[in-house]
């Protein structure tokens, strides 16, 4: 028994030693990066053109620099995702260390990045069509449009296995990609031997501080911002933390680095091989990728399915941001800075895709499907963000260094923070770099974009600061006791949803009790006074008569009657409804009871109970019977 025993801890250890728990998930998830270097390689060439034709070369030192930044950028978080509180996110940490008002401009900042993530998703969904079927360049922005639309759509579709298929995707397109670009194209000797003095030849002239020494620092900036995006991304694996298995953070720091590696060396490969080609042909400095493809004579077939392939990853990727768009919206309401009506109605109706899909449509829309007005969006909020947060795990294991005494468990304190200290540095560092950099028209829309909005979110999250705590309410010497309890049961007819209601208030033996009928014109008054007659309810049985096409209003003022009459009589008024199971029906149904309850609500003295009636439980109930 001894030996079952340990042999079962010692398997138990081995699974929870695994680093994910989900691994369909974590594969759909990292659709995300297995696509940017392609469309990468365009945007870094791009920015680097002040260079001329060392523009390639350059960009594979710029990829290999981005790499260790990449990775200490994403082991920074794990200190961030150990001092996470439940089930709210990095919030409740950034308001206790930060305050509000920079916990107010991180959740800003995180949903214009998935919101322009989204949109730059859609944009490389659009460029990989192009990338393969050149002839439709000017349709760029409707297959943009179309891809986000197509995105947004899938969301009402089933959940179960679509990560499962994107996990296989990912696996297929990956395999590919180093088949036709590091396996076909291969590494010639002619970047290990010119590389380097490419690099010099780069420093000695930003060190010259001549006429062109400005402009090419300011193009290694751009295109050192625009090599780290896919690093900036990487937030995203954390945004679901059941993927990984028991010990979250450093399961999920450890996924990330492997993934940020591999990323990383497959960014270099392909800047390494666009560089070779370009060596020993003109290539063209659009469509980088294909375009080297083309010229090592790769079959129009074999692009255009590496083309659906990369299309098929992309677009799974602007699936999974959409559920995290869900999980984050659920994080703000939770923690007060979005309304949890507005949240709430959003969710059921799947007005929350479709809002986030209005704003993107609009990014598409002014950047012209182009990437480079989408990207500086997307690093702005970004870094905002990882700034803030990562600033405050480092207050936050700072406080905590303080006041414990264990050794062990202050080493493991001064690591933590020792590595957020670290990822605010890294994070700085880029942000120097964002702000040097030639991004000037998307910087601007961000600031914008992110002012406009903490602006309205800030005002919400003031709201709930303000009346949360009851600061809003008066204090009272002598709180009002009513002497007696009046309770009205809202009857449009006398059916078993009203009956119950009826005796189940007549169990709470109250003072008195009265059924109410508005009555609205025609027959329907007689039959259900002949109905009360024949159930004999013992309960009285008040008529009134509707005073105004607002059937409420004469409720109102039956109420006003008796409070004037008893001012210390407190009103109960009880309102059954069905519960449907569809959304429309119970909208539909209910409609002239919420408008009653709402009403109800501004009246002194009044409260209101409600009596749900479902159908589907109580045919269960009587079958059980």
């Amino acid at each position: 028994m001894a030996q079952k025993t340990t042999n079962q801890r010692t398997r138990g250890t081995t699974i929870q030693g695994r680093p994910l728990q989900n691994y369909a998930r974590f594969g759909a998830m990292a659709s995300l990066f297995v696509t940017a270097p392609i469309w990468m390689t365009d945007e870094v060439i791009r920015a680097l053109q002040p260079l001329g034709n060392l523009d390639t070369s350059i960009a594979v030192w710029i990829s290999l620099l981005c790499l260790p930044l990449g990775m200490l950028l994403v082991v920074s978080g794990e200190p961030v995702l150990r001092s996470r509180h439940k089930h709210v996110g990095d919030f409740a940490q950034l308001d206790a260390e930060l305050g509000p008002r920079m916990s107010t401009l991180a959740a800003v900042a995180i949903i214009i990045e998935h919101i322009s993530t989204f949109a730059l998703l859609s944009a490389t969904m659009s460029f990989f069509i192009i990338s393969a079927f050149p002839q439709y360049i000017s349709q760029r922005i409707v297959f943009a449009l179309v891809g986000a639309i197509a995105a947004v759509v899938s969301v009402a579709f089933d959940k179960r296995r679509y990560t499962k298929i994107a996990s296989g995707l990912v696996l297929v397109t990956l395999t590919v990609l180093l088949v036709l670009i590091i396996g076909m194209i291969g590494a010639s000797p002619y970047f290990l031997t010119t590389g380097s003095e490419d690099l010099a030849n780069v420093s000695r002239e930003v060190a010259s501080r001549s006429d062109s020494a400005g402009r090419i620092l300011i193009a290694l900036f751009t295109a050192l911002v625009t090599a780290m995006t896919p690093a900036i991304l990487m937030r995203h694996l954390a945004t679901d933390l059941a993927i990984y298995s028991k010990e979250r953070a450093r399961s999920a720091t450890a996924s990330m680095v492997a993934l940020t590696f591999a990323t990383g060396v497959v960014t270099v490969g392909v800047f390494t091989n666009v560089a070779d080609i370009d060596s020993g042909a003109f290539l063209l400095r659009e469509y980088t990728v294909f375009n080297a493809l083309r010229i090592i004579h790769i079959p129009p077939v074999v692009l255009a399915g590496f083309g659906f392939l990369l299309f098929a990853c992309t677009f799974f990727a602007a699936r999974m941001v959409l559920d995290d768009a869900e999980k984050v919206a659920e994080e703000l309401s939770n923690f007060s800075l979005l309304p949890l009506h507005i949240s709430r109605v959003l969710s059921l109706t799947g007005s929350n895709t479709a809002l986030l899909l209005v704003v993107a449509i609009g990014i598409l829309l002014l950047s012209d499907g182009e990437f480079e007005l989408i990207i500086p969006i997307v690093v702005a909020s970004g870094l905002i963000s990882l700034i803030l947060s990562r600033l405050a795990a480092w207050l936050y294991w700072r406080r905590r260094l303080r006041h414990e005494g264990h050794s062990h468990e202050r080493k493991t304190m001064k690591k933590a923070k020792l590595v957020a200290l670290g990822g605010v540095i890294v994070s700085f560092i880029v942000l120097i770099a964002f702000l040097i950099a030639d991004l000037k028209e998307g910087t601007w829309v961000a600031a914008l974009a992110i002012g406009l909005l903490y602006i309205v979110i800030y005002m919400i999250r003031s709201h709930y600061l303000y009346y949360g705590g009851g600061a809003g309410e008066k204090t009272v010497s002598d709180p009002i006791v009513p002497g007696r309890v009046h309770y009205m049961v809202m009857a449009s007819d006398l059916g078993p949803v009203v009956q119950r209601a009826v005796h189940w208030i007549q169990a709470t033996r109250p003072y008195s009790l009265e059924v109410i009928h508005v009555d609205r014109g025609g027959d329907d008054t007689a039959q259900q006074i002949q109905r009360w007659q024949d159930l004999q309810l013992d309960v009285e049985l008040t008529i009134i008569e509707a005073t105004s096409i607002r059937v409420h209003q004469s409720v109102i003022d039956h109420i006003r009657r008796i409070r004037q009459d008893n001012p210390n009589r407190l009103i109960n008024v009880v309102i059954p409804h069905v519960v449907f199971n569809y959304k429309i029906q119970n909208r539909v149904h209910n409609a002239e009871l919420r408008q009653l309850r709402r009403a109800l609500d501004k009246e002194p003295g009044v409260m209101v109970t409600l009596v749900p009636w479902s159908n589907d439980l109580n045919t269960s109930l009587e079958m059980g019977q």
